[in-house]
C-alpha cells in the first residue's frame, strides 16, 4: 500500500495529477475497510491491523490526487466515498438484524470480497485506453506489482486458514494485476 507514495507526492510537488489514475486509490481505502471490518468481526489481528496502512494510504492519495482531478474523476471519487459509506452502513445494518455467528460472518465476507473485486478490478477499467494509446501511463505499475504480491500471499494465508473469503478473490486479484503487469511490459509509458 505504499507503492503509490512516491507518485503521489509528486503530483503534489507538481501539482498535475498528469496520467495517474486516482480511482484504484480510493477503491483501496474502501477496500481495507471491508477487509477491516471482516478482520474485527471474525478476530483476525492479523487481517485488522495489515489494513490500517492502505486505509490511511488510500485516503491520503486519494485526497492528494482529488484537487488535481478533472471534474469527471472528482465525481467518481465522490461516488465511490459515497458508495462504500453506504454499503457498510446497510451491511451493518444487516449484520444486526440476523444476529446469527455464522451469517454474520457470511455478509462481512461477501462485502469484503466484492469491494476487493472492484478494487482489483480499477486498473482493468484503463486497459482499453493502454491499447489505444499504446502506453501504459495510466497504470500504475508499482501498485500493479505490488497488488499481485500482495494478492498471492493474501491467497496463502486464506488457504492455511481455509477461509475462502480470503483465499479465493487474492488470488484472482493476483492473477488480474499479472495481467496489467504484461500490459505495461506490453505498452511501455
Amino acid at each position: 500500500f505504499l507503492s503509490p507514495l512516491p507518485t503521489c507526492l509528486r503530483v503534489a510537488k507538481r501539482g498535475y495529477l498528469g496520467d495517474v489514475n486516482a480511482l484504484p486509490f480510493a477503491m483501496m481505502a474502501a477496500n481495507c475497510a471491508g477487509w477491516m471490518f471482516y478482520g474485527a468481526f471474525i478476530v483476525d489481528y492479523f487481517v485488522y491491523v495489515a489494513n490500517i496502512p492502505g486505509l490511511l494510504g488510500g485516503f491520503f492519495y486519494t485526497l492528494t490526487c482529488f484537487r488535481f482531478s478533472k471534474a469527471a474523476a472528482q465525481n467518481a471519487l465522490i461516488a465511490i466515498a459515497l458508495a462504500a459509506a453506504l454499503v457498510f452502513s446497510l451491511v451493518g445494518a444487516a449484520d444486526m438484524a440476523v444476529a446469527d455467528p455464522a451469517a454474520s460472518k457470511t455478509i462481512w465476507g461477501a462485502t469484503a470480497v466484492a469491494v476487493l473485486g472492484v478494487y482489483y478490478a480499477a486498473p482493468l477499467a484503463t486497459l482499453a485506453k493502454v491499447v489505444r494509446e499504446r502506453s501504459s501511463a495510466s497504470l500504475h505499475w508499482p501498485l500493479c506489482l505490488m497488488n499481485a504480491v500482495n494478492g498471492t500471499l493474501w491467497f496463502a494465508y486464506g488457504l492455511a486458514l481455509r477461509d475462502m473469503f480470503i483465499c479465493a478473490p487474492n488470488g484472482v486479484g493476483a492473477f488480474f494485476n499479472v495481467v496489467c503487469l504484461g500490459f505495461c511490459l506490453a505498452f511501455p509509458r
